[in-house]
């Protein structure tokens, strides 16, 4: 009995070409790639790749490179610099309170004169023999008041003897009150020609230094018109100089516990000067938006000279401890201001209120003493990205050094 025998030959062979095909096109795929010059890409099997790209972009790559300072805590100054003018601290411009002619001048231009000194002497004859007349008619009117006070008395003494009226005692005694009251006028006018007199001479008004002399011996000056000179008080002497409108609160809070010290640096000499603020304008000049502030200064040894260009440090503001660091290290954002402090090895945004600025520093609250900001390479940060600290480039050298 003869048995069929089945042959799956057929059937394989058609499933391996089936699969040679199928082969053959990846394989043509990858081969095409590799000729055009370009690497081939595997496809993910599970689709997770998107999401590994994702982590890589938000962090998951190599660290960003930055320089660190590490937050100080200390006292803080804030110290105002401006250019400064030297004033005196009173300028009174001398005026004869009469008209005449200049007869001596008993002082010398830029001589040093003391409060009553005598500086200038008016021609006064005519005043002068006034008052010689006014002292002659007082002792006239003296003499009559003394006859009359006897002829009182002796109608006073009649009157007890019965030997006149009461009408005559009366008279007498209208008499002598009516000279006592002539008396005294006269001694009233004898004062105001004294005072007439004492205007001659013409004294200072208060210590200082004297500027040029525009009169001679012989000029003929007007009441409160001419001027005879200048007089600088210079010991003390104040430094006059503007502050910024917004560091004009501060300046008043300090004022009321204590006035705030002001450096003076004079110009040609390696000296500086110390006084205090005595003088804060009361109003904010709106062209300049400054207020003018005045500081009073010693010149005992006489280095301050009126009109001086000086440059005044004002300590506007101080705190006893803050925390401080770089201004490069603040960020600025619509939210408000903020620095990149690292924590353990990544960049965390830290917002801080930003209390002073001094140059380079500004002082902060909102952060801790010793904790590490980033100041070089923020614009590669992103928020809780990995960061590794690096040593801060040296400066570039000048040409020619």
């Amino acid at each position: 009995m003869n048995k069929k025998i089945w042959w799956p030959g057929p059937l394989l062979l058609a499933g391996c070409l089936g699969l040679s095909a199928c082969g053959g096109k990846d394989a043509g795929d990858s081969a095409a790639a590799a000729g055009n010059g370009k690497p081939a890409v595997d496809k993910p099997a599970d689709g997770k790749g998107a999401d590994a790209k994702a982590d890589a972009k938000a962090g998951g790559g190599a660290a960003v490179p930055v320089t660190t300072v590490v937050a100080e805590q200390k006292p803080f100054d804030v110290v105002l610099q401006a250019s400064g003018t030297l004033v005196p601290a009173a300028l009174v411009d001398i005026r004869a309170q009469m008209s005449g002619v200049v007869r001596q001048v008993h002082v010398k231009e830029g001589q040093a004169v003391k409060a009553g000194q005598l500086l200038f002497t008016l021609d006064a004859q005519a005043d002068q023999a006034n008052l010689s007349k006014m002292q002659a008619q007082l002792a006239r009117d003296q003499a009559l008041l003394a006859d009359a006070q006897r002829q009182l008395e002796r109608a006073q003494d009649l009157l007890n003897r019965n030997f006149v009226s009461r009408g005559a005692v009366d008279t007498a005694t209208a008499n002598r009150d009516g000279l006592q009251a002539t008396v005294k006028a006269d001694l009233a006018a004898i004062e105001a020609a004294k005072v007439t007199v004492s205007y001659s001479q013409v004294r200072a008004a208060g210590s200082g230094r004297l500027g040029a002399i525009p009169v001679f011996v012989g000029s003929t000056v007007k009441v409160n018109d001419t001027s005879l000179g200048t007089i600088a008080q210079t010991d003390p002497m104040d430094v006059q100089f503007a502050v910024p409108q917004d560091r004009l609160p501060n300046l008043l809070e300090r004022m009321k516990s204590r006035p705030p010290q002001v450096q003076v640096e004079l110009p040609g000499v390696s000296r500086t000067v110390t006084g205090q603020v005595s003088f804060i304008d009361n109003a904010v000049d709106a062209a300049t938006g400054t207020v003018k502030v005045k500081a009073r200064l010693a010149n005992s040894e006489g280095l301050l000279w009126p009109g001086l260009m000086v440059r005044a440090r004002l300590q506007a503001q101080h705190l006893d401890a803050a925390v401080v660091v770089p201004t490069q290290a603040v960020l600025q954002s619509p939210r408000g201001t903020a620095v990149f402090a690292v924590r353990e090895g990544k960049a965390q945004i830290q917002p801080v209120q930003v209390l002073a600025v001094q140059d380079d520093l500004a002082a902060v609250k909102g952060l801790q003493a010793g904790e590490k900001v980033v100041v070089d390479g923020r614009q590669n940060v992103r928020p809780g990205a990995a960061v590794t600290e690096v040593k801060p480039k040296p400066p570039a050298a000048r040409p020619g050094q």
